[in-house]
C-alpha cells in the first residue's frame, strides 16, 4: 500500500466569480475528479452555518423560557440587575449564583435550595436568575406559584376549562431538572392540597430532582421536633416554612445537604423603599 507521505497533492489555479483567484486541490479522482472549492466561499457558508446554530439556539432558549412560566414583572430579570443594599442580601445573592454555578453537581445528587424571608428582599428575581442560568446552559426548568399550581390542579375537577388531567399537571411540575415552588404558606391550605404539592415534592425527590423553595415564613428552628408527630394540620398556626409544606415534604428538600438561605428578620423591603411620597 502506498504511504501518504509519498502522494502528492494536485494542485491548479482557479478563479472565484466572487472572490478572485485561488488554488484548487485534487480531493478524488474516482469514480470522478473533485476539487476544492473557494476558500472565501467556504469560510461564507461556515460563518452562514454558525448564524443559523445561533439563531436556532436563541429561538429554543426564548421557547424553553416561554414555557418556564416566568412572570413578565420578572422577564428581564438576572443575577446582574439583583443590586443587593444589604450584607444579608449580597450574601444570599452569592450563594444562590454559586448555586447555579454548581447546578451539575446539584443536580446529580438532587440537592435542593430553600429561600425565606420577608417580603421585598428578591427572592423571586433571584429565583428567576437562577431558572435563566440554568436553562441557558442547557438544562429545563420550571417556575410556579403554589397558589397557581393548587388552581390549575382544581380547575381539573370542576371542570373549569382545563382540559388537563390531574396527573398531567402533576407530571408537568416533576418533568424538569429544577422546579421552582414560590409563595409557600401564602394560604392556609387542605390536606387534599397538602397531599398534592407533597406529590411534587415526593415524586421530585425519588427522581433525585432539585426543588427550589420561596417563601416569606421564615425557616424553621435549629430546636424543632424532628420526629413528625403525625397530628392533624392547624392552619391557624403556620409559624414557618415546614408548618406550611408539612414535616414530611421539608424533610425531603433539606435532605442530603439541603441548603436553607434565609434573609435576616427586620429587613426593609426594597418596593417601600422606592414609593415615591406626594
Amino acid at each position: 500500500m502506498e504511504s501518504l507521505a509519498n502522494i502528492t497533492l494536485a494542485e491548479k489555479p482557479a478563479k472565484c466569480e466572487r472572490h478572485g483567484p485561488y488554488m484548487t486541490r485534487l480531493l478524488a479522482e474516482r469514480p470522478k475528479e473533485v476539487w476544492s472549492f473557494c476558500p472565501g466561499c467556504q469560510a461564507e457558508i461556515k460563518a452562514e452555518r454558525a448564524r443559523e446554530e445561533e439563531a436556532l439556539k436563541k429561538r429554543k432558549l426564548e421557547g424553553n423560557l416561554k414555557e418556564a412560566g416566568i412572570l413578565r414583572r420578572f422577564r428581564d430579570a438576572t443575577f446582574g440587575t439583583y443590586g443587593p443594599q444589604t450584607e444579608g442580601q449580597a450574601r444570599i445573592h452569592e450563594a444562590v449564583m454559586d448555586y447555579a454555578a454548581n447546578f451539575e453537581d446539584h443536580l446529580e445528587a438532587g440537592r435542593c435550595l430553600v429561600i425565606v424571608g420577608g417580603p421585598g428582599q428578591g427572592k423571586t428575581h433571584l429565583g428567576v436568575s437562577l431558572l435563566k442560568e440554568i436553562i441557558y446552559w442547557g438544562w429545563t426548568a420550571v417556575y410556579c406559584r403554589e397558589y397557581d399550581f393548587f388552581r390549575a390542579v382544581k380547575e381539573t375537577w370542576s371542570g373549569g376549562g382545563n382540559r388537563q388531567t390531574e396527573r398531567a399537571i402533576v407530571e408537568h411540575f416533576v418533568k424538569p431538572d429544577l422546579l421552582i415552588l414560590d409563595e409557600i404558606g401564602v394560604q392556609f391550605f387542605s390536606r387534599a392540597e397538602e397531599a398534592l404539592i407533597f406529590q411534587i415534592i415526593e415524586n421530585r425527590y425519588g427522581a433525585v430532582k432539585p426543588t427550589m423553595a420561596i417563601s416569606n415564613l421564615p425557616g424553621p428552628p435549629p430546636n424543632k421536633s424532628r420526629s413528625g408527630d403525625g397530628r392533624p394540620l392547624n392552619r391557624t398556626k403556620v409559624e414557618d416554612i415546614e408548618d406550611a409544606l408539612s414535616f414530611r415534604a421539608y424533610d425531603r428538600l433539606v435532605e442530603r445537604g439541603g441548603i436553607l438561605l434565609s434573609f435576616p428578620p427586620g429587613q426593609p423591603s426594597y418596593r417601600r423603599q422606592e414609593a415615591v411620597l406626594q
